[in-house]
């Protein structure tokens, strides 16, 4: 059984997909908008877009799926 050290250490994809799945999408949103995720940066750059944080209502729009 893989702990997390041990799958950075093997780059062990399906680890974090499994710890993603178990987490579900609230509490995926919530950790990655506290580290800054879908939002700019602040910095002044050229053509920087804050990109697409996932969230419950993005799924069912884009995916039509709850």
């Amino acid at each position: 059984m893989l702990n997390v050290t041990k799958a950075i250490e093997e780059s062990a994809d399906t680890f974090f997909y499994q710890v993603a799945f178990e987490m579900g999408i609230d509490r995926i949103h919530e950790w990655l908008s506290k580290f800054g995720y879908g939002q700019s940066t602040g910095i002044d750059l050229n053509e920087e877009y804050a990109g697409v944080l996932p969230s419950r209502e993005w799924k069912q729009r884009v995916h039509k799926k709850p």
